[in-house]
């Protein structure tokens, strides 16, 4: 073992806190299994290099486990009123910050309706003492007669661990109704705060450097908040106003490098992607450019927990990778690839003080296996499976196929086939992705798996408009809904026909959100191909959704003021690209047309879904009914608009089960 790795040695997780059900003597995995959420994930080793802690699922709920590296004396931490953990980090050796989350009322409403919330705790592994982070100051009326008492902060978020101060840490709140967050220095185990600095005009997004100094922020200044505004601490200490600020227009700050006039940022290179560059901020010169792939566009960039300093950039091809800049991770790396061969590899966690690194293992069956790292003794040891519940063995296969379209572009799709594959003509289900979410690749996906494990052949393509691709792709959905968006699709669809992959007879289309959308258009626009549809949380009334957008979110594209109340991003964005140039929205609107859907329909629509409302797909499934088609409609009490919820992923899964077996099954 002098230059690698031969054996892997193995502890055992203690799986005492989850409960799989086993496979069937046919390999049919239980759907349960597929809807669960991982049984463990988030992997970080404690400062000193002793303990190991996860978020793991515990009766339903998202916990965190810690123990030694071993596998001894693991303890079960359960989160205050019972919520999700949704991420977590080690402030020092014996307390961990959680971030908790779900759906609850918010008093600043002055409503009884539960919006998304996150709270940020502190646990204290020796007094097992929980402290709320961020409780609001309740001290009545201040100075002048003005009330202090703040009022609730909607997100509570960690900004920075302060790895050299073991008593703080830095967070972000915003306990105003105006969507602005304050940088506040909390101490962990009191909860008692102060703003990290001064407000400083017009600057809303803050960022801090390797050494957790607050060292850039940009924002926007003038009367209607739309001019472009950015300051930076020089080595001094000084807050300067960055004049030049021209570069923001084809470039995208990225992060901090260990030079405080000196930044990353992204934008088109060779190939039409997006680049990592280093711009001089003071000039606004682009210095080097630092890395590019030339198929995708490179990711976010990677930085090292402890030390704080910019380690590589990921890239997502059919696997996430990282390019690291950092020659101790590049060659960790390289070591990881040649003792776990045929895997995606990917470093997540590093102790500096025992040398050690935590590498996430996946691969298209394998949703993923955790390993510890001695690189001092070579040694490399089994931590745990992700998902117990699954077995590579039998999972579908997935591959990336290049998929050309009616206009002589390219498009990239991935296929999941079946473990137990006939040389046959497949049932098949098409799944277009939302736009809300990452475009598809071939690791293990939950939805993909589940429908192969059922024996049928899955394609999910990234059509026009799809990210990663470079500016120019995404561009090209822009006001294409039912227009080349859709006939991606489509084409994707015929090209399975035409390889004699597809049984043409026995093609179903899938989606959530935009592809709930996709998956109802499809059959509108293309009578014969599908046989029947599923739209969950589609956006079924073009009409209805943009005039919501326009007065509950205040989603108007043309106002640039951040600061207006319950504004939502995504809102905003579909806003700028629904539609279809030349078309008025009731010509490309599912509900519009419902005289043209001839197949069998399944909607489903989560009713806490704040972005599409729910009672939509009703809607529409009431007309349906009226014009005598085959439609039925499912509610989805809690599932959020991308059904990530594991109860809502059973009833999503049970009932699609159900209606594909119906319809295209054998």
């Amino acid at each position: 073992m002098k230059h690698l790795l031969t054996q892997v040695t193995a502890i055992v997780f203690l799986c005492a806190f989850s409960a799989h059900a086993s496979n069937t003597a046919s390999n049919k995995v239980p759907l349960a299994t597929f809807a669960a959420k991982p049984d463990l994930r988030a992997a970080e080793l404690s400062p000193n290099g002793e303990k190991i802690a996860f978020i793991a699922r515990f009766a339903g709920k998202d916990n965190i486990v810690f123990q030694n590296l071993d596998g001894t004396n693991g303890v079960l931490v359960r989160t205050p009123e019972q919520l999700d953990v949704e991420n977590f980090i080690w402030a020092n050796d014996t307390v961990i910050i959680m971030v908790v989350g779900g759906l609850r009322t918010w008093g600043a409403l002055q409503s009884t309706r539960k919006v998304p919330r996150t709270t940020a705790f502190s646990y204290d592994l020796i007094t097992k003492e929980y402290t709320w982070l961020g409780a609001p100051d309740r001290r009545g009326i201040g100075r002048k007669g003005f009330s202090s008492t703040e009022r609730l902060s909607q997100y509570e978020t960690i900004f920075d661990r302060l790895p050299n101060d073991h008593d703080h840490i830095l967070m972000k709140l915003d306990f105003g109704l105006d969507a602005s967050k304050g940088i506040y220095k909390v101490n962990i185990r009191t909860g008692r705060r102060g703003k990290a600095l001064a407000n400083i005009d017009g600057i809303s997004n803050w960022y801090a450097d390797q050494s957790s100094v607050l060292r850039i922020g940009f924002g926007k200044k003038g009367r209607k908040r739309d001019r472009p505004y950015g300051v930076y601490k020089d080595a001094d200490g000084t807050w300067i106003t960055i004049k030049e600020l021209a570069w923001r227009k084809e470039y995208k700050f990225e992060g901090l490098t260990s030079d405080p006039k000196i930044i990353f940022v992204k934008g088109l290179a060779d190939h039409g992607r997006d680049a990592l560059y280093k711009l001089d901020i003071s000039s606004g010169e682009i210095l080097e450019k630092t890395y590019q792939r030339e198929a995708v566009d490179v990711g976010t960039l990677q930085y090292d927990a402890w030390s704080g300093a910019a380690i590589g950039i990921s890239y997502t091809e059919e696997f996430r990778h990282v390019k690291y800049f950092d020659k101790g991770y590049r060659t960790v790396q390289k070591t990881m690839n040649k003792a776990l061969k045929g895997a995606t590899n990917s470093i997540v966690g590093h102790n500096p003080t025992k040398n050690l690194y935590l590498i996430s293992s996946r691969t298209d069956r394998n949703p993923g296996h955790y390993y510890l790292y001695d690189r001092a003794n070579k040694a490399l040891t089994f931590i745990a499976e992700t998902r117990a519940g699954i077995d590579p063995n039998t999972a579908g296969s997935t591959r990336g196929v290049t998929i050309p379209v009616r206009d002589g572009t390219e498009i990239t799709a991935f296929l999941t086939t079946p473990s137990e594959t006939v040389h046959k003509a497949l049932p098949t289900i098409v799944i277009p992705h939302s736009t809300l979410s990452t475009p598809d690749n071939a690791e293990w996906d939950y939805l993909s798996q589940f429908y192969a494990s059922r024996g049928y052949l899955v394609l999910r393509p990234n059509y026009r408009g799809s990210k990663g691709y470079g500016d120019a792709f995404l561009e090209q959905g822009s006001m294409q809904w039912s227009g080349l968006m859709q006939d991606d699709i489509t084409d994707a669809t015929k090209w399975l026909i035409n390889k004699g992959l597809a049984d043409p007879d026995r093609i179903c289309i899938v989606g959530i959100s935009y592809g709930g959308y996709a998956a109802l258009m499809g059959t509108i626009k293309e009578p014969s191909l599908y046989k029947c549809t599923v739209s969950v949380n589609g956006a079924v009334n073009i009409p209805r959704l943009r005039y919501l957008f326009k007065t509950k979110f205040n989603g108007d594209p043309t106002k640039t003021d951040g600061t207006k109340r319950s504004r939502d991003d995504n809102a905003v964005r579909w806003l700028k690209h629904m539609g279809l140039d030349g078309y008025k929205d009731k010509e490309i609107s599912p509900y519009h047309r419902a005289r043209e859907i001839n197949v069998p329909v399944l909607l489903m629509s989560s009713k806490d879904d704040f972005f599409v409302p729910f009672h939509l797909a009703a809607t529409l499934d009431r007309r349906l009914g009226k014009l005598k088609k085959n439609s039925k409609y499912v509610r989805i009490d809690i599932g959020s608009h991308l059904v990530t919820r594991e109860d809502a992923r059973l009833t999503f899964l049970k009932e699609t089960e159900k209606f594909l077996a119906q319809h295209i099954g054998d």
